[in-house]
C-alpha cells in the first residue's frame, strides 16, 4: 500500500510512484511521466505540492463529490479544488492506488482510502475521474463506495 499521509520524495516531474507501481505490476517498461495533467495531479497530491496542484486546473474547473457536509457537492475554480485536495490530505487519509484507466478525454483512478480520526474510521473505495482539455484539468468527478461514512468522517 502506498502511504499518502507523508509526502513522496519524487519531484512532480518524475514518474508518479503510483503509476510506476501499477506499470511494474503489469510488467510494462514504457515510462509514464507527469505530462498528463491527471497524472501530474496525483503526483502533486502525493508530494503535498499545493502550488503545483493549483497550476493544473483550468479557471472554470469543477470537482464533484457525492453526499453532504464539508466534502459534498461541487467546488469551482483552482483555489477551491486545491483546498479540497489539501483538506483531504490533512485528515490523514492513506490512499492505495489500485488501477489507472485511460479514456479519450482523461484518466480514471481506482483508489482505496483509509484513515482513523477521533475514533472515526474511513474505509472506502473510489473512482476519481479526471477530465482534461487543452492541457488542463477541467473536471474531477469522485464516485464513492460509502458516501455516508465519508460524510461522517470528514465532518
Amino acid at each position: 500500500m502506498l502511504d499518502f499521509s507523508r509526502p513522496a520524495s519524487l519531484s512532480a516531474m518524475q514518474t508518479s510512484p503510483l503509476l510506476a507501481e501499477h506499470l511494474h505490476r503489469l510488467g510494462e517498461e514504457k515510462p509514464l511521466t507527469s505530462t498528463n495533467p491527471a497524472d501530474a495531479f496525483l503526483q502533486a497530491y502525493s508530494d503535498r505540492d499545493w502550488p503545483r496542484v493549483a497550476t493544473l486546473f483550468a479557471a472554470d474547473s469543477v470537482w464533484t463529490m457525492p453526499g453532504g457536509g464539508r466534502l459534498g457537492g461541487d467546488v469551482h475554480g483552482p483555489a477551491a479544488l486545491t483546498a479540497r485536495a489539501r483538506y483531504i490530505a490533512e485528515q490523514g487519509v492513506r490512499t492505495e492506488f489500485l488501477h489507472r484507466l485511460e479514456g479519450k478525454y482523461g484518466v480514471a483512478f481506482i483508489l482505496h482510502n483509509t484513515a482513523e480520526k477521533s475514533g472515526r474510521l474511513l474505509d472506502e473505495h473510489l473512482v476519481t475521474v479526471v477530465t482534461v482539455k487543452d492541457g488542463l484539468i477541467i473536471r474531477i468527478d469522485s464516485y464513492l463506495s460509502d458516501v455516508a461514512t465519508k460524510d461522517s468522517f470528514f465532518d
